[in-house]
């Protein structure tokens, strides 16, 4: 919750000129990102350990490549920080990479199957595509940040699968 008030009320300062208090809240969401992140796979762990998400391991290197995603696009963003455009495309696309477990609550996972990695990882690449909408019709093109986020984004369900199946990592995830 606390990470999507900041993502609003950031903006909100940017656009107030309030730089100053902008750049001390960033700080404090590079923070919370870190515990967001350790938090997610902590939890991710638990829900495993008590049965109630399987198969374990596809499971689990989803939440590892999507918390690894969001904390990379953190880090573009942060290294990017005196490039607005650049630093809020990467900040939104962070944000957005976020959506997918809410997807996965709103939609009828039971229903999808298989094809329920599909269908959220489209949920979250429509968030994108509406970004990059937005910047065609405001700027006359989509920018290049936008592009990365979304293949972040786009990388994560054709990624998990195989990666799930590698043996080590498979038999970690079901021991957990």
């Amino acid at each position: 919750v606390a990470w999507s008030v900041l993502a609003v009320v950031q903006p909100s300062l940017v656009a107030r000129a309030n730089r100053m208090t902008h750049r001390k809240l960033g700080w404090t969401m590079m923070i919370l990102a870190v515990a967001m992140g350790v938090n997610g796979l902590w939890i991710t762990m638990a829900a495993i350990s008590a049965g109630r998400m399987a198969p374990a391991n596809i499971f689990m290197m989803i939440n590892i490549l999507t918390v690894a995603g969001f904390l990379g696009l953190i880090v573009a963003a942060l290294g990017f920080r005196r490039k607005m455009a650049w630093h809020s495309r990467f900040m939104t696309s962070a944000t957005i990479l976020l959506t997918g477990p809410a997807w996965a609550r709103i939609l009828p996972m039971d229903l999808l199957g298989p094809a329920g990695l599909i269908v959220i990882s489209a949920c979250v690449l429509a968030l994108s595509a509406w970004g990059m909408f937005h910047d065609r019709r405001a700027h006359g093109r989509v920018h290049p940040a936008w592009w990365w986020g979304a293949s972040v984004a786009t990388l994560i369900g054709p990624l998990a699968p195989p990666l799930a199946f590698i043996p080590d990592f498979a038999d970690w995830a079901a021991r957990i």
